[in-house]
């Protein structure tokens, strides 16, 4: 099952490591992860926030499922996606299984 990562960005530091750690252990877990932190940083410069914010779209209707990762509910992007997911009825799972 495909699924797609979810966890603020803008104004934090270690968002490349938690995304790496949360990645890594869903697919121990068994899941096929869409990371788009590391989709995101092959994009050339010069790309803009509506612009990543439509290819992160596209990669969630890609996926049967996102993944939550805690902090999401403070980030504007995180919020954009899960009204996405649950208008496409993607399942939502959370980081610690709390919602």
């Amino acid at each position: 099952m495909r699924i797609y990562l979810c966890g603020p960005v803008t104004g934090t530091e270690d968002y490349r490591e938690r995304f790496r750690k949360a990645e890594t252990t869903l697919i121990k877990e068994g899941f096929e992860v869409v990371n788009p932190v590391k989709i995101v940083r092959k994009l050339p410069e010069g790309v803009t926030y509506q612009e990543i914010m439509c290819l992160c779209m596209h990669l969630l209707d890609m996926c049967e499922m996102i993944f939550l990762m805690e902090g999401w509910q403070h980030s504007k992007g995180c919020n954009a996606e899960v009204a996405h997911a649950l208008e496409k009825k993607i399942t939502i799972t959370y980081e610690g299984g709390k919602g």
